[in-house]
């Protein structure tokens, strides 16, 4: 009994240096991953940072052919350079998004809170939205409070948000309403905003998935 307890000791102790070795290991596994995403994280954000300029310029330029600096153009050209600019634009607006998720993951954005007054912001929401392309058979509504208090919030982030959700709203609704709300609750500070589409709406195998990156 004595021998069978002292190679049951012996064993127990290779087994705990066995798991405290694999358990170094892992940790140091862990913090080279961990490095390894910060700077493909800083690297990217750079390359994000850097495709704005000739962006910048590219958009400079088409303006300047669409306002004439130089020269008249016909209707064929100029409706060529309208669609261009959008499409400038909405790729200048995904590289501000992924930048946005770059300062997210190194802990680098900041939130630049004001006293918003809800109506007239939402309102200005609403009128970019029109502009959105939406199919015929669906209407945009704005359905908000008479009265809505002012309401301490980053206003910049909150339309970025919204815009997302109406774009989102956009591309899954052939028919029917999308509409813009808000409304503050009965005895409450808070105020409840938000977009409903009468799109098909997520399946709920897929719901699981919601809020979680790159789904």
């Amino acid at each position: 009994q004595a021998a069978v307890a002292i190679e049951n000791a012996a064993l127990n102790d290779e087994l705990e240096a066995r798991v405290a070795a694999r358990t170094r290991e892992l940790e140091k596994s862990w913090q080279e991953l961990v490095e390894v995403n910060r700077l493909r994280t800083v690297w990217l954000g750079n390359v994000a940072h850097d495709l704005r300029a000739p962006l910048g310029i590219t958009s400079a330029s088409l303006s300047l052919l669409k306002e004439g600096g130089m020269g008249e153009l016909n209707e064929d050209p100029n409706e060529w350079i309208t669609k261009s600019l959008k499409a400038v634009s909405h790729t200048s607006s995904l590289i501000d998004d992924l930048f946005d998720l770059f300062k997210l993951e190194s802990g680098t954005v900041t939130l630049n809170s004001e006293m918003i007054e809800l109506k007239s912001f939402l309102q200005s929401v609403y009128s970019v939205a029109l502009g959105l392309p939406w199919s015929d058979g669906v209407t945009l509504e704005l359905d908000i409070q008479p009265s809505l208090p002012y309401l301490l919030m980053d206003p910049q982030r909150i339309r970025q948000v919204l815009l997302n959700l109406l774009s989102n709203a956009q591309k899954f609704t052939t028919e029917g309403t999308v509409v813009i709300y808000a409304r503050q609750p009965a005895d409450s500070d808070e105020v409840l905003i938000g977009v409903r589409d009468s799109g098909e709406g997520i399946a709920l195998d897929n719901q699981t998935s919601l809020f979680q990156r790159f789904q």
